[in-house]
């Protein structure tokens, strides 16, 4: 006869064996190549692969092996690889051969999962079947051979065939099924809590990762071949893998990262503190501190430049403009002194010499006045010219 078991005080078992964990050990390589030293490592930017090895400490080389993982900056949450379990039909002929199989896979957590059995609700299902060609009967089983690495639990309970509208459901209770598998101690019945009504639940606590164990009901149910009907059962699950993990990262953004890793009971709840590694991943050189200030550094020495450059080509269009008007002030006075100065100057030598040639006073008088004038015109633009030349 199978055990018969409630959920608490599995929960009691499974805690006794945990109290004495210890976090797992987390191996860091970097291309291949495992680092050592404390859990503290700085990488350089051109690494190509960042791998994490979880696995027991040496004092739980034995104990079960399901882990956690999380690395902070990355991964939105905790991390768990899943495995899956098997709920399915064989069909069978006259001689007992099994000629074909139905199957319905689960894998992870069940949506009603809350911690424990007790606390979590089950997922209805149901299926229509057509019973193949030469079959006779068809057993359902629950099994956890999916994955041998597998860990987890599986339950199951009110299963039923509905055969025809106008019949009742035909219900397998737990007194029709087999325990079986490689690891048939692994199955037992269980009493929920929660829900004392229920027939006691048919249940799979895996904890080897070599081994399986399985339900299956005693006795074949008698069917015809193209016959349809429909199973139904209620299923709660919480399924994960059983061995050392091996997780990687590549391209992560330079900064500073914690890798995390736990242990977990075989209902996905931590048996002991984490297990913490620290990374750097280092920045190119290019996005360094002291690059940063040398390329501003340089980057204003150059500007520095062309602005020093923008003000001596300023100043040297300065003097060039300022060259040109000494020049045209140069032409101007040399023009004035060379042209109007000489025909002034003859005008007033050309006047005097009228003035001493003539009798009348009163024509004396005009060229005397108009001599006078010449003079001080002649004056004038002495003054004018010495003015407009650059080189007083």
């Amino acid at each position: 006869m199978s055990p018969k078991l409630t959920a608490p005080l599995l929960l009691c078992l499974l805690n006794c064996l945990a109290a004495q964990s210890a976090p797992p050990l987390v191996t860091v390589s970097v291309d291949g190549k495992a680092l050592s030293g404390p859990a503290d490592f700085s990488l350089p930017h051109s690494y190509r692969q960042l791998s994490f090895h979880i696995e027991n400490s040496p004092a739980d080389r034995d104990a079960l092996q399901r882990f956690r993982y999380r690395l902070e900056g990355v991964d939105d949450g905790w991390r768990e690889d899943r495995s899956n379990a098997l709920f399915y039909a064989g069909f069978y002929n006259a001689d007992g051969d099994r000629i074909s199989l139905w199957q319905h896979d689960v894998s992870g957590q069940s949506a009603g999962w809350v911690f424990t059995p007790d606390n979590s609700s089950f997922t209805h299902r149901m299926k229509t079947l057509t019973v193949p060609a030469d079959a006779q009967s068809v057993k359902f089983s629950v099994s956890t051979a999916g994955q041998p690495t597998g860990v987890g639990v599986f339950i199951v309970t009110n299963v039923a065939a509905v055969l025809s509208a106008q019949q009742p459901p035909l219900r397998f209770p737990s007194s029709q099924w087999l325990a079986d598998g490689t690891r048939p101690s692994m199955a037992l019945l269980l009493t929920l809590q929660n829900n004392p009504t229920l027939d006691r639940a048919l249940s799979i606590w895996d904890a080897d990762t070599i081994g399986h164990a399985e339900w299956r009901t005693r006795d074949g149910l008698k069917v015809r071949p193209g016959q349809t009907f429909t199973v139904e059962w209620d299923e709660l699950y919480n399924l994960g893998f059983g061995i050392p993990l091996n997780k990687n990262y590549s391209q992560l953004r330079p900064g500073h990262y914690r890798f995390l890793a736990q242990r977990l009971d075989i209902l996905d709840q931590p048996v002991d503190r984490p297990a913490v590694v620290l990374l750097q991943i280092a920045p190119p050189f290019w996005q360094s501190g002291w690059f940063i200030a040398v390329v501003s550094l340089a980057g204003l020495g150059a500007a520095l430049a062309v602005f020093r450059y923008y003000l001596w080509r300023k100043l040297q269009r300065q003097r060039a403009d300022f060259r040109l008007i000494e020049q045209e002030r140069l032409r101007i006075a040399q023009d004035l002194h060379d042209d109007l100065g000489a025909r002034m100057t003859h005008m007033a030598l050309i006047s005097a010499q009228a003035k001493t040639g003539l009798a009348d006073s009163q024509c004396r008088a005009s060229l005397l006045e108009i001599s006078s004038l010449m003079k001080e015109s002649v004056a004038a633009l002495s003054r004018t010219v010495w003015a407009v030349n650059p080189k007083n």
